[in-house]
């Protein structure tokens, strides 16, 4: 069998197995040594967050004001990134 990867930026593939190398999307196409048949897969690699952090600093509120946080989340290359506000 022989085995590719359509971007190996993202993910690379060495028999059968697959390690993602940076967030993105690649394609792994596994052909027969003749060349008779092929498969092929998607695959998408994501960057977890590894840390959030409020940059607005200190707020000292009135009420019946609204005050808008500033976030960063860390690597800034992250993705599916969600967050939740809870007060």
């Amino acid at each position: 069998m022989k085995w590719t990867s359509s971007n190996e930026e993202v993910a690379t593939v060495e028999a059968g197995e697959i390690k993602g190398k940076a967030g993105g999307e690649a394609e792994i196409i596994v052909t027969t040594e003749d060349g008779g048949y092929e498969a092929k897969v998607k695959v998408k690699v994501s960057i977890e967050a590894e840390e959030i952090q409020i940059t607005t600093g200190n707020i000292e509120g009135k009420e019946g004001k609204q005050y808008k946080l500033e976030i960063k989340v860390l690597p800034e290359n992250a993705t599916d990134v969600k967050i939740n506000y809870i007060s």
